[in-house]
């Protein structure tokens, strides 16, 4: 339907019934796109995914759809105790990275974790690629040592301190 007739049925002009018939199901459609469009934007506040006992390939089997439909709209991912090692993370961390996800919290309690995938998760967050990751719990995981809680609590404030300096935030865009 080209924009004259659009027009036309906004100013209240008389249509015949097939124009004024494929005008409405075109603003319809307009507007559907939109809503679509919007939803995709919002930023939602969690997707909890805990105690799905997901293990390595569940969460890489789901992993293309969190990259297409939740990884940009949420704050919190709740993964925990979902029999995760650092193997089946490290495809989601390298993602939320590359993405510029903005996950704020990220749950992997109760899961196998060691220092490997904690120091990756630090070093990303240090180099501004996860840049509002400030909370991240890993409470229960057993391999995670004194050393790497330090590192990643060390990240974690200062992605915290960053998250109101829109100046540092945008360095690593």
């Amino acid at each position: 339907m080209d924009q004259a007739v659009k027009d036309q049925m906004m100013l209240g002009a008389d249509l015949d019934e097939d124009e004024e018939a494929k005008a409405a199901i075109a603003i319809e459609q307009e507007a559907l796109r939109e809503y679509q469009q919007l939803a995709r934007e919002e930023i939602k506040d969690t997707l909890d995914l805990a105690y799905y006992h997901l293990g390595n390939d569940g969460l890489n089997a789901i992993l293309p759809h969190l990259q297409n439909e939740y990884l940009l709209n949420v704050k919190t991912l709740d993964l925990s105790y979902n029999s995760l090692n650092d193997a089946g993370l490290d495809a989601l961390v390298q993602d939320l990275a590359s993405f510029g996800s903005p996950i704020e919290t990220l749950n992997l309690a109760g899961n196998s974790l060691s220092d490997g995938i904690i120091s990756l998760i630090a070093n990303y967050i240090r180099a501004g690629k996860c840049r509002y990751l400030a909370n991240v719990n890993v409470s229960d995981c057993p391999k995670i040592t004194q050393d790497g809680l330090r590192k990643l609590n060390l990240a974690c404030k200062r992605a915290e301190s960053n998250k109101g300096n829109t100046k540092l935030n945008s360095m690593h865009a």
